[in-house]
């Protein structure tokens, strides 16, 4: 049964994660408690991998700005990827970092996770967060779990760069 709900459904509701362990480990699949349930250790990230490799991150200067450009993916695995050159941006001088999500596929806890360690990090030495998002299913999350409101997601780089301008 699960095989099938997992084939038939657009975009499973269920995590990156546990997609990618149905297909690399189907045998620890059929017992959804421990993958859903269960956390997943560092170590057992290599377990996991994609069909296609998502892209790294571009990161580019518009003016005075950052502009971080996430590709793919953002769950776990991007979580831990992504989290050193983010880190390494919002701890640098810039007074406005972007984080676009346009081109991303899918978003997840650890995605929200990312996207709010980013904001933290700048709000505490008063810089700028601007989040550039289109995705339905991207900003459905956000607006379930009440982040919507606090990011802001916009609809372009240049509407982020301009919000930035006019927030005090």
């Amino acid at each position: 049964m699960p095989d099938t709900v997992i084939r038939q459904a657009p975009r499973p509701l269920v995590t990156s994660s546990f997609r990618l362990l149905h297909r690399t480990r189907p045998d620890r699949a059929l017992r959804p408690g421990t993958a859903l349930g269960g956390l997943v250790h560092q170590d057992e990230l290599s377990h996991f991998t994609r069909d296609t490799p998502d892209l790294p991150p571009r990161v580019y200067e518009v003016g005075d700005a950052v502009v971080i450009e996430l590709r793919g993916e953002i769950d776990l695995v991007a979580f831990q990827q992504t989290t050193p050159l983010i880190d390494a941006v919002t701890a640098g001088p810039t007074r406005t970092v972007v984080l676009d999500l346009t081109r991303t596929t899918f978003l997840d806890c650890s995605g929200l996770a990312l996207l709010m360690r980013a904001r933290r990090r700048l709000s505490a030495r008063d810089a700028h967060l601007g989040v550039v998002c289109t995705d339905r299913m991207s900003l459905r999350v956000m607006g379930i779990t009440g982040l919507k409101a606090t990011l802001s997601p916009v609809a372009s780089v240049r509407e982020a760069l301009t919000h930035a301008e006019t927030d005090p």
